[in-house]
Order: structure tokens, then sequence, then C-alpha cells
């Protein structure tokens, strides 16, 4: 499942849903950005789509294509 560019967008946009991916991944608010930026797998991680899902209140189907 591939993640929406809206999401790679909004991860790249909000700093404060940034800031919690970090935390769940254990590095910095920039290096998420740089994973935004390319798409990295690594947002695919279970626990940061859960994040996301919490974060903005999507279900699956809206964070994945």
């Amino acid at each position: 499942m591939k993640i929406r560019n809206e999401i790679y967008h909004l991860i790249r946009n909000d700093i404060k849903l940034r800031r919690e991916i970090a935390d769940s991944l254990g590095v910095t608010d920039t290096t998420v950005y740089g994973h935004a930026v390319r798409k990295a797998p690594k947002l695919n991680d279970y626990a940061v789509v859960k994040k996301i899902m919490n974060y903005t209140g999507f279900c699956e189907k809206q964070v994945f294509e």
C-alpha cells in the first residue's frame, strides 16, 4: 500500500504532526521532513500510520491509495 501524496504534503507542512512522528521513530522532525520529501518507505511503518490516522482522524482508505 502506498501513502497518498496529500499525506506527504501534510507531513511536510504540519510541524506538530512531524514532531509526533519523529518522537515515535526516535528521529528529528527534520528527518521526518526528508522522509516525506523522498516518500521514504519508513513512513509506512505501522506506528507512523497510526499516528497519522489519530492526528488527522482519517481512516486507512484516506491515508493510502
